[in-house]
This record gives structure tokens, sequence and C-alpha cells, in this order.
């Protein structure tokens, strides 16, 4: 999902509409096309995403599940610095309750 102000920046257009189901009951929102760039190596092109009435203010948009389970995703939290970092492809399954290190 992304924000008015994302879609208005890039100047993107309405490709079509679909019916989103949330807490507030279901809404007919935009869908547009994006070149998604991830980690500047991550590209997936033609993207479909959703405009969103609204977002929490400090996020002008929100990955999907269908974008997170296509790459491995890891946070950690060592020493008291948050970190995150994806992988794609996935190369090896990442087991953190099992991992030796």
């Amino acid at each position: 999902m992304i924000t008015r102000h994302v879609v208005e920046a890039l100047g993107l257009e309405v490709l079509s509409y679909t019916d989103v189901t949330g807490i507030h009951g279901t809404e007919r929102r935009p869908v547009y096309s994006i070149t998604l760039v991830l980690a500047d190596s991550v590209i997936f092109e033609r993207t479909k995403v959703i405009g969103a009435n609204s977002l929490p203010d400090e996020h002008e948009a929100i990955l999907g599940m269908d974008v997170i389970t296509l790459l491995d995703f890891a946070i950690t939290n060592f020493g008291g610095n948050t970190t995150h970092s994806i992988r794609y492809p996935s190369l090896r399954e990442i087991d953190f309750e099992n991992d030796d290190e």
C-alpha cells in the first residue's frame, strides 16, 4: 500500500480499482503499477500497489506478504542495535532457534 503523497510525487495513474477489507469494513481503492526497489539491488518491475486512505504518519508505504514471502527478511536487536536485512532470492532457511552460531 502507498499513500496519496507517494502517488502524487510519482505522478502515478490508476490502473484499476479493487475492494479492500479491513477493520473499518470494505472500501474500493485504486491500484497502481510501480517498480519496487529494495536495498538497491532487489527490484520488482510492474508491481501492483494499492492506494491507502491512511497510514501512520511516519510511513509512506507498507510491504505486504505478497512481497515479503519472495525474500528472506530478518530483524535483529544485538547489543540494543536494531538491524534489518533482506536477501533475494532466498539461499537457505534461517532458523534462529536451531542456529549453532
